[in-house]
């Protein structure tokens, strides 16, 4: 659908309380520039019987899939992968009840419920292992055994790029409701990975509750400190503020931020983002506001009302970029104890490169837990090795290569890291 990758699951969001119509897209475009979505959002018009209902946001379902939670199927002979948790607030469906409350005192409990596989076709087996697993990881926390959380239960990476996405925008959604989790076999990589949150709308400085209009302030420390959100039903689970002040977490914050900062976050990049999404709507959304008369209106939960349309944009463009300022100001505290030339790497690890997709050059980062020997390869979609970047003995440390795909055709391709039996593979794609 629009050039994204194929799939059977489709989401249309109406951007009805969000006045801009982008919010979606532009911390969509985020995610997928980050490398944990297969594609950005698409602005259309919906038509529906013939009849037209607006601008929508088209967004890929976040289910299981190739270009979409690329987790192992369930197998019956591996009960170890894969799974995906969804975190709301409906308790009453199957799951994982967790075993320590989000605060001293509180009457709830986290529920992470069953999407995939479904509840029904879940065997005993798998049942009872994705309960271990989890009751195992939050113990860990518990007790303080941060390394063996992070070695054996979570990827951490995979939690470093959730937060800066999700405190990016300021989404008080993003640690208590609407999150996913999901886990590969362990013959992959068993940790622990949390999915980019799909819904923005609420966020971007367009909400007037728990200070999501306030440039400043974490919201993860809002959500677990303030008394009026501690009332809440809906609370983060106990393992975020304890992860949050980490100095793993921290390092590994500083370090990936200082990386997005200096071209997808950068005042330059976001301010040329918007002004095409602007362009792009210069008169496509008369006919939206046509249908949806709410310029000048508070619709909930909005905090700032422009009296037309710029204002709202405006508005919105310079929340984005005075909130981008604070978290760099604050994430530059983490450097504490962190030498970016010396610093041992947190993981074995193989980010998404940058940028994707791509023409005709892109860069590829990759983590060394250990020294070794190294190879860093490109295979096409048949499996066929196409280049081979990196083929010697490499120290432990962080590494960046360069690929300039000049002369290979559009296309996806894989590029997979090997250190001794340690293995991780990513997908990249090339439009011409």
């Amino acid at each position: 659908l629009l050039g994204m990758p194929p799939g059977d699951a489709w989401r249309l969001a109406g951007p009805y309380s969000d006045k801009t119509l982008v919010r979606n897209v532009v911390m969509g475009i985020m995610a997928h520039k980050m490398g944990h979505l297969s594609a950005a959002p698409k602005l259309c018009h919906l038509f529906l019987n013939d009849a037209y209902r607006g601008v929508y946001v088209l967004m890929e379902q976040r289910t299981r899939g190739r270009n979409r939670i690329d987790v192992s199927e369930v197998s019956t002979d591996d009960a170890s992968g894969g799974y995906i948790l969804n975190m709301t607030g409906e308790r009453w469906l199957p799951g994982v009840t967790s075993a320590y409350p989000p605060f001293r005192g509180s009457d709830e409990l986290v529920k992470y419920q069953f999407f995939y596989p479904p509840a029904e076709e879940m065997s005993e087996a798998q049942t009872t292992y994705i309960n271990d697993f989890m009751q195992n990881f939050e113990r860990a926390v518990k007790d303080g055994d941060m390394a063996l959380a992070f070695n054996t239960y979570i990827n951490l990476s995979s939690f470093v790029d959730y937060f800066i996405l999700n405190e990016a925008a300021k989404n008080i959604n993003a640690y208590r409701s609407r999150a996913v989790l999901y886990k590969d076999r362990d013959a992959v990589d068993g940790r622990l990975c949390i999915d980019p949150l799909p819904d923005f709308e609420d966020a971007v400085g367009n909400v007037d509750y728990y200070d999501g209009w306030d440039i400043s302030g974490w919201a993860l420390d809002y959500l677990t400190t303030a008394q009026e959100a501690k009332k809440d039903t809906l609370q983060p689970p106990f393992w975020w503020p304890v992860l949050r002040e980490q100095s793993e977490f921290k390092k590994g914050v500083y370090k990936r931020w200082n990386a997005l900062y200096d071209n997808l976050f950068s005042e330059e990049a976001v301010a040329v983002m918007l002004d095409s999404l602007y362009a792009v709507l210069t008169n496509e959304r008369d006919l939206n506001f046509d249908i949806w008369n709410v310029i000048g209106q508070n619709i909930e939960p909005n905090d700032y009302v422009g009296d037309t349309y710029d204002d709202d944009f405006d508005n919105m463009l310079l929340w984005l970029l005075d909130r981008l300022d604070w978290m760099n100001a604050e994430i530059a505290s983490y450097k504490t104890g962190v030498d970016r030339k010396t610093a041992q790497p947190l993981d074995f690890s193989l980010q998404q490169n940058y940028p994707n997709p791509f023409n005709p050059a892109t860069r590829i980062s990759y983590d060394l837990r250990q020294s070794g020997f190294v190879t860093l390869d490109i295979y096409n979609l048949r499996g066929e090795q196409v280049a081979g970047l990196i083929s010697a003995q490499q120290s432990a440390g962080h590494y960046t290569v360069d690929w300039d795909a000049a002369g290979f055709p559009s296309g996806v391709y894989f590029y997979v890291l090997q250190n001794g039996s340690q293995r991780m593979i990513r997908r990249m794609l090339l439009l011409r």
